[in-house]
């Protein structure tokens, strides 16, 4: 399930590229345009990773989702503040949920990758 999310993730972040004519994440400081950019890359090699069974992929995995929550966190509630209920709250929301599950079962799950390598 896990490769799951980071090819999906990996998906929406190529969508938004294409989309977006190659200038994705307009309005948003450059930090947080490189990071959703670099998703697009980061986001299959995790998702390989955790399919070929590797330990640093499991970490990195954590890793990146609470960096991804906190970046859609800033860019939906601090670069591009709106009132009521959006499609971005409930994905940062989705993302930090995800995020909180990983980091709650990196230490299990790294130790199920040392057993079944």
């Amino acid at each position: 399930m896990l490769v799951g999310v980071f090819v999906y993730g990996a998906g929406v972040h190529v969508v938004q590229l294409a989309v977006s004519g190659g200038q994705p994440y307009r309005g948003n400081p450059w930090w947080l345009v490189v990071f959703f950019v670099s998703l697009t890359f980061l986001d299959p090699a995790v998702a390989v990773g955790l399919a070929r069974r590797r330990r640093w992929a499991a970490w990195s995995a954590a890793v990146l989702l609470v960096l991804d929550a906190i970046a859609n966190g800033c860019a939906v509630y601090v670069v591009v503040p709106t009132t009521g209920l959006t499609w971005a709250m409930i994905g940062q929301a989705v993302i930090t949920v995800l995020a909180i599950a990983v980091v709650a079962t990196v230490r299990p799950l790294d130790r199920w990758l040392a057993a079944h390598p």
